[in-house]
């Protein structure tokens, strides 16, 4: 692996393929897989019988693999058991009888081989795509929750553009990244953050796993453990997980399969505070313009009792609680998610071409991410050589980031800390420039000058990211034999990055505020060439791979 901070392109192999007649002796095989009673089953393993080449039904029951006549498939399923058909025809359904055969589950482990669960000495999990379409997220990390035995998931409150925490068996660090290595379509990726709140508070920048979308996804396995991860080095001592993207289906004409997804977010405000006492000192409340800038956030006064106070501003406005909560500060977010794949294929290859569009305004106010992806996948056969092509090029912008951990610009914090009488219309200003006094600069009701006005921080204070990014591979390989092959990939994970943020002049602990920016470009390379095989021999069966 090889990581550089400058911009260069890497060289990929180009292949065009022509293929004048079909491989005769193959057809695509295509058709359902049901339980005894017909209810469909999606998630079914269906390989080519003593090699590594296989497929997955999907949520439909529906499956689709290009092999020769006379070739045996094992359809595979936790709970149900093994069945092994010959193919004789275009068409093959399916259906599996009931049984205890949890230890012949077939998954996809290191490099994208299927393997037998029972031939595995470490736990491994696959979970089909349809799972993640289901409950959607911006960010596939978040996606993850409560979908796999051993994994959590810690999603931060920083909005849909927000990082998130994948631990695989708990933390294996006090201090460093314990977090699993990412693969997609064979390629590790860097799913780091790119930068988050400090001490003295900050921005979660995201991470890499909010480049993906669910639409894409085929199926996803998650070795568990240093021997899982193996393969991958060191990388991937704290587990490795293994994202495969959708491929296209050998089909008469240009498949066509259009998603559209809405999803709304709204704050649930559990606070609990008490409202019989106001705000004030030693069970008193204030008597005076400073008292009451200088106590604002003091709630140690009298009982509410509704007559006219003076407050920070000059003006009398009555000793109550406003009965203002969260909501009325936050506001109803939403994601609009819309996804169009052709896809399409013939006996000797097939294709799938995807397009999705994200649009998400965040429960913070002035908030947004948007993301457009391009995903392309290629896979051809001819005769002993299969020829594999992926990429997935991903264009994101977040604006507005919230501000988390101290005080500072933290918009979440000043909200919390609001005094009970004041409310949000008298904070936010007479001007059209919320948050600001008349001059310009912060509206101040409170005398920290480190707990930042909530709408100076959130309409005032600016925050962009963009992003542009190119994870692909391609891959050959050449059967020798049945039993011996040889396979080479080369891929590239390129991301540059340009995030501008500004504290704007007139903030109250930066009076003549700053603006930063800042360029990234990240690059990582990754070479693999192997030989491998899988040989039965009575009633043994060996697999093996040197590389």
């Amino acid at each position: 692996m090889k990581k550089t901070n400058y911009v260069k392109f890497l060289p990929m192999l180009s292949f065009l393929l022509l293929s004048i007649s079909a491989w005769a002796q193959e057809i695509a095989v295509k058709g359902k897989v049901m339980e005894s009673d017909g209810s469909l089953l999606y998630g079914v393993n269906v390989t080519v019988k003593g090699t590594n080449r296989g497929t997955v039904s999907n949520d439909k029951g529906e499956y689709s693999i290009t092999v020769a006549k006379g070739t045996t498939l094992t359809f595979s399923y936790v709970g149900f058991k093994p069945k092994d058909v010959v193919v004789s025809s275009n068409t093959l359904d399916v259906r599996l009888e009931a049984g205890d055969n949890l230890m012949n589950e077939v998954v996809v482990t290191a490099f994208g081989m299927a393997r037998e669960k029972k031939a595995l000495a470490y736990s491994v999990t696959q979970v089909d795509g349809s799972k993640f379409q289901e409950s959607r997220t911006a960010n596939l990390g978040n996606a993850l929750t409560g979908k796999i035995a051993g994994v959590v998931v810690s999603p931060p409150a920083t909005g849909a553009a927000g990082s998130s925490r994948v631990i695989i068996r708990g933390g294996s660090s006090l201090g460093g990244n314990d977090q699993p290595l990412y693969v997609v379509n064979g390629v590790p990726i860097e799913s780091g953050n790119f930068g988050q709140a400090g001490m003295w508070g900050g921005n979660d920048a995201g991470d890499g796993l909010s480049m993906i979308n669910p639409d894409d996804i085929e199926n996803i396995s998650v070795l568990k453990g240093n021997t899982a991860a193996a393969l991958y080095g060191a990388r991937a001592a704290n587990g490795v997980i293994m994202i495969t993207t959708k491929t296209g289906t050998a089909r008469k004409g240009i498949g066509v399969s259009y998603n559209n997804n809405f999803t709304v977010d709204q704050v649930i405000d559990q606070t609990d505070f008490q409202y019989v006492y106001g705000p004030g000192v030693a069970g008193r409340k204030f008597t005076s313009q400073n008292e009451a800038f200088d106590q604002a956030t003091s709630i140690w006064g009298t009982k509410y009792d509704g007559s006219n106070t003076v407050q920070f501003d000059g003006q009398q406005r009555p000793y109550a609680y406003t009965g203002e909560t969260l909501n009325d500060f936050y506001r109803r977010g939403n994601t609009l998610n819309n996804s169009l794949a052709f896809s399409g294929g013939n006996e000797t290859g097939t294709y799938r071409l995807a397009f999705s569009d994200l649009r998400n305004s965040d429960i913070m106010p002035n908030a947004n991410f948007t993301r457009q992806t391009a995903n392309l996948n290629v896979n051809s056969k001819l005769k002993k050589l299969t020829v594999m092509l992926s990429a997935q090029y991903t264009m994101q912008k977040a604006l507005n980031r919230p501000r988390l951990s101290d005080s500072p610009g933290n918009a979440n914090f000043s909200v919390m800390a609001k005094p009970p009488t004041t409310s949000f219309d008298v904070i936010r200003g007479a001007t059209d420039k919320f948050g600001a006094l008349p001059d310009g600069t912060e509206l101040r009701y409170q005398a920290n000058p480190f707990s930042t006005n909530p709408y100076w921080a959130t309409y005032q204070f600016y925050r962009s990211d963009v992003s542009n990014r190119l994870v692909a591979n391609t891959s050959l390989r050449y059967d020798f034999t049945d039993w011996l092959y040889v396979m080479g990939r080369v891929g590239t994970d390129f991301s540059i990055r340009d995030e501008a943020r500004t504290e704007p002049y007139g903030t109250a602990y930066k009076p003549l505020g700053d603006y930063t920016e800042l360029f990234q470009s990240v690059r990582q390379d990754n070479y693999e060439l192997f030989i491998g095989g899988q040989k039965g021999v009575g009633k043994f069966m060996f697999d093996y791979m040197v590389g």
